[in-house]
């Protein structure tokens, strides 16, 4: 049940699925030669950021290393230098998407696009630094910061060639059922079909 999903994320927003904090934010945790020990970094960081910090730790070159001639260098940054010195701290600014939900986090701002059922497909801004649960839209507050990191995450999905999901359009929810089906199963059909035209809706849109 989502309610039970969204009590064991706690204090954070929503759960797996979604690209609310309760869904990405996860504690990393790396021990080894070079890296301090029983320390801990405020870095913010993403999943791309290991294949980069293995890349340096390896002495491998994107820009110049075989495999990578003609191909998108990745997009991650590496984390060894704040595996050295966890007092370290470097800007940080990506895109991500998942499921057709979209986000973007700048250091302790974040844009994010939650379509339904879990929001209203809208770009919406908060400051994790005063609201780490994601509850308070400030985007009317900072219009050109919000517009600014829109216009990165449309750069970023143009570059990496996002494909936005297509909700099904031949298939109604109800569908699915095969069997007889009670009053209150008929009314959590329509429930669904009814979310099911609004994301067809802002799929069309966006």
């Amino acid at each position: 049940r989502r309610e039970w999903a969204s009590a064991t994320a706690a204090p954070f927003k929503l759960y797996k699925g979604a690209v609310a904090d309760g869904g990405i934010r996860a504690p990393f945790i790396v021990a080894g030669p070079g890296v301090a020990r029983a320390v801990t970094s405020g870095q913010l960081a993403h999943i791309t950021d290991v294949p980069a910090t293995v890349y340096e730790l390896a002495g491998v070159d994107v820009r110049s290393a075989a495999p990578f001639k003609g191909k998108l260098p990745p997009e991650g940054r590496s984390l060894a230098p704040n595996w050295r010195d966890p007092a370290y701290r470097q800007s940080r600014t990506f895109a991500t998407e998942l499921f057709g939900h979209a986000a973007v986090v700048s250091d302790s701002w974040k844009a994010t696009r939650l379509n339904p059922p879990l929001g209203d497909g809208r770009w919406r801004l908060y400051d994790l630094s005063a609201d780490p649960s994601e509850m308070i839209d400030v985007g009317g507050e900072h219009q050109d910061r919000l517009a600014e990191m829109i216009a990165f995450y449309d750069d970023y999905r143009s570059r990496v060639g996002v494909i936005a999901p297509q909700p099904p359009v031949a298939i109604s929810v109800g569908d699915l059922f095969t069997e007889e089906c009670s009053w209150w199963c008929e009314v959590s059909v329509s429930i669904m079909d009814a979310a099911l035209r609004v994301w067809q809706r802002v799929a069309t849109r966006n």
